[in-house]
């Protein structure tokens, strides 16, 4: 019995293993394709800026007089912008990452411009101070006004064609969080969610039933709560959580509690805290 029981881990470890480096290297997949189109917008992007300050400079020095006219080099265009053609791939990159954190994106994001505003200025008056010579005010007076606009414009640019989409990148990160890993007899072993019947408080650990085998895991079931994939389980009682995909049947007795049958026939506590929570989830389930 404790050969089939160590078997059946070890093959429980080896699917979940062979399923988690499929799913980080689609995720890793969709990350390459982002900074890939990060990139790619903004070269394009720039070329043309900068192709057609070019030749908005010169059709201006075609139609003026000899002493009017500005007879900058025919690269003045990119020693003014080229460097952001290393800084808004950054922004995006950055504005891309707050996105996916979903949290405090206003605070992160005005972030993110200040430093980028910070870092424009700083790198365009050192090369303009030991390329051009040209002094580090004049730099300042010249370009302050102009990069808070370009900081926008990238950032609308951001928002209409990189803006992460929350559908494949959300995808494997839900898949990421598919199990649940447990230290059995030295080894470290990944339960996948699906098979997961119930989670029940048990003092300082969290009993993990599934069909086969009750497993210990060392932390509260507050700590595992916070960590499971969204509409997966439901608290019925303090002590406990269940798959709710695997919910049989609800019983609410007349003193109001309950209990929760499961698709192994067990019955798990339903208290009258938690009875609202679960018969809504479950009428708008079905």
């Amino acid at each position: 019995m404790d050969d089939r029981a160590k078997n059946l881990s070890q093959e429980i470890a080896n699917l979940c293993s062979v399923s988690k480096l499929s799913m980080v290297s689609g995720l890793r997949a969709a990350m390459d394709k982002q900074i890939h189109k990060e990139w790619q917008i903004s070269s394009i992007g720039w070329s043309v800026v900068i192709l057609f300050l070019t030749t908005i400079d010169a059709f201006y020095d075609l139609s003026v007089a000899p002493e009017d006219q500005l007879n900058n080099a025919w690269y003045w265009a990119i020693q003014e912008w080229g460097l952001w053609f290393i800084i808004t791939p950054l922004l995006f990159r950055a504005l891309s990452l707050i996105e996916q954190q979903k949290r405090h994106i206003t605070t992160f994001s005005l972030i993110a411009c200040i430093g980028t505003f910070i870092i424009a200025m700083g790198a365009q008056a050192i090369f303009d101070l030991y390329a051009l010579n040209d002094p580090i005010p004049y730099t300042f007076l010249y370009f302050a006004p102009l990069h808070p606009l370009v900081i926008f414009v990238n950032i609308y640019l951001w928002q209409r064609l990189i803006k992460p989409k929350p559908s494949q990148l959300d995808v494997f990160q839900a898949e990421q969080q598919a199990c649940i890993t447990v230290e059995h007899n030295g080894q470290c072993i990944d339960i996948p969610y699906a098979e997961i019947i119930q989670f029940n408080s048990a003092s300082n650990y969290v009993e993990i039933c599934t069909v086969q085998k009750t497993w210990l895991k060392r932390a509260t079931l507050k700590e595992v709560e916070a960590n499971l994939p969204d509409n997966t389980f439901i608290r019925t009682h303090r002590s406990h959580l269940v798959n709710i995909k695997l919910i049989k049947k609800v019983t609410i007795k007349p003193s109001g509690s309950g209990y929760v049958v499961m698709s192994n026939d067990n019955a798990v506590a339903l208290s009258k805290a938690h009875k609202k929570a679960v018969k809504t989830f479950l009428q708008q389930a079905a």
